[in-house]
């Protein structure tokens, strides 16, 4: 379960053009992978148990903060 702002795109359903991303990355054992922009995380935290060997990092900024 994640805790995250309601503020954020997309924040209780996948959409469309994620899931399609997310399905179609393929690549070789990266060593490092940067999700820019992660929102909640999908496409982080679904490379992260695609690729256990890469340090995954995250970054994203909200306006309002979680309380």
């Amino acid at each position: 379960m994640f805790n995250v702002a309601e503020t954020l795109f997309s924040t209780f359903v996948l959409d469309h053009g994620t899931d399609v991303f997310i399905r179609s990355v393929d690549t070789n054992e990266p060593k490092t992978i940067l999700d820019l922009g992660c929102g909640y995380g999908p496409i982080g935290i679904v490379l992260a148990n695609k690729y256990p060997k890469a340090q995954v990092i995250m970054i994203d900024s909200d306006r309002y903060p979680l309380n």
